[in-house]
């Protein structure tokens, strides 16, 4: 009988077995999707972070101290986010629907006026004590 392994874990389907092409595509489907949502999913993310980079510099040339305000903002919430992240990754990866959470978290900082909302109560506070 030949074996073939499908996937790093410990899992060996026989290639005579019936389930050997479900099992094959279902676990295919299950990681190989996974990743290239989680890839598209950061493209997306990067692509507003390049917007919100913009957007900043635009508001260094300007006298408007509102809108650099609220860039600031964005940038320590984003790296507040980002540093956040770094530890929970690893279990945010299995959440269902993380990426999608991710995209409009940071739509919401982005675009939404978010940044302020979760910078005044929670990351300044945090930062003063």
């Amino acid at each position: 009988h030949q074996l073939h392994i499908l996937c790093p874990l410990p899992f060996v389907v026989p290639t005579e077995s019936p389930y050997y092409h479900t099992t094959r595509r279902i676990m295919a489907d299950s990681e190989s999707g996974r990743v290239f949502h989680f890839f598209i999913a950061n493209f997306i993310i990067q692509l507003m972070c390049l917007w919100a980079g913009y957007k900043s510099f635009l508001s260094l040339g300007q006298s408007d101290k509102v809108e650099m305000k609220h860039w600031l903002q964005f940038w320590v919430v984003y790296c507040a986010w980002c540093v956040l992240e770094l530890f929970l990754d690893v279990i945010l990866f299995y959440m269902p629907l993380y990426p999608e959470v991710k995209m409009a978290v940071v739509a919401g900082l982005v675009f939404g006026g978010g940044a302020a909302k979760i910078y005044d109560p929670y990351v300044h506070s945090f930062l003063i004590s």
